[in-house]
C-alpha cells in the first residue's frame, strides 16, 4: 500500500499529481483477512470523466508494471522505515492501538508490537513484492468502483 500510494514519495503520487497533474490526492488502503484482501485507492480528482478514466488507466498499469519488475533495495528500505514510522506514530492513538489489537488476535490469535512488525518487515524482499504483486494484481482481480 506505501509503495504505491499514501505519501508524497510513492510512485502514484509522484505520477499521477507530480507529473501528469491528474490528482490533487492519492492513498491506498490494504484490507487483509485470513480469507482476501482488498488494495483500494482513494484519489481526489476533478469530476470529468476522461481524466478518470487517465488516472484508472494509471493505477492499472503500476499495477501491472509491478508484476514484471522488481523494485529497487532503497525504494524498499524507504517503505520499511516509512511503514514503521507511521505504524509508531498511529499507535499513539489509543483508539486506533484498540482497533489493532483486536484484529491481530481476532485473525491471528495474538497480539504485535511495534517491534515485531519491525522485525517482520526485515525479512521482506524485492522478490517478495514482486510474487505479492503476481498473486494479486491479476486481470480479473482488477475491479473498478468510483464514488462521485
Amino acid at each position: 500500500s506505501n509503495l504505491m500510494a499514501g505519501h508524497a514519495n510513492s510512485r502514484l503520487f509522484q505520477l499521477l499529481r507530480d507529473q501528469l497533474g491528474l490528482v490533487y490526492f492519492v492513498n491506498s488502503h490494504l484490507q487483509m483477512t485470513p480469507t482476501h484482501s482488498m488494495l483500494a485507492f482513494v484519489c481526489s480528482v476533478k469530476p470529468r470523466h476522461d481524466i478518470i478514466l487517465k488516472v484508472i488507466r494509471e493505477i492499472e498499469l503500476n499495477l501491472v508494471h509491478l508484476t514484471s519488475h522488481k523494485i529497487s533495495s532503497k525504494e524498499l528500505e524507504a517503505i520499511k522505515t516509512f511503514s514503521i514510522l507511521q505504524y509508531k506514530m498511529s499507535c499513539e492513538s489509543s483508539h486506533f492501538q484498540t482497533l489493532q489489537n483486536l484484529l491481530s488476535y481476532y485473525f491471528f490469535s495474538q497480539l504485535f508490537t511495534v517491534q515485531d512488525l519491525a522485525l517482520q518487515y526485515k525479512t521482506i524482499t524485492t522478490q517478495d513484492i514482486q510474487q505479492e504483486a503476481q498473486r494479486m494484481f491479476t486481470r480479473e482481480n482488477f475491479h473498478v468502483a468510483m464514488v462521485m
